[in-house]
């Protein structure tokens, strides 16, 4: 899968530091793999939840902080839409992303 965009994730874990490992981690097994839907998705990351519109969410560092991306299967390829600390994502409507 290619990702849009790593820039993003590295300027949230320059500011937030205890990120940046959990945040490559997923950004490694995510451009390594091709997946076909949600399901296969959610069993690599069992607690990532899709939202829809290809949107899933996935908690980062034990929920501290939400990663928000948007799929397209078919391309392979990976928007990040938001990054943020868990308070800041119950500010926001996923859906309107």
């Amino acid at each position: 899968m290619r990702i849009y965009s790593r820039g993003t994730l590295k300027r949230f874990w320059i500011k937030y530091p205890e990120s940046k490992d959990q945040l490559l981690a997923w950004y490694d097994i995510i451009s390594k793999n091709e997946y076909k839907n949600s399901n296969e998705i959610k069993i690599v990351f069992g607690s990532a939840d899709y939202v829809k519109n290809g949107k899933i969410v996935f908690n980062i560092c034990g929920n501290k902080y939400r990663l928000i991306v948007k799929i397209n299967y078919t391309k392979h390829l990976v928007f990040v839409l938001f990054v943020d600390t868990h308070k800041e994502y119950d500010k926001i409507d996923v859906t309107e992303l």
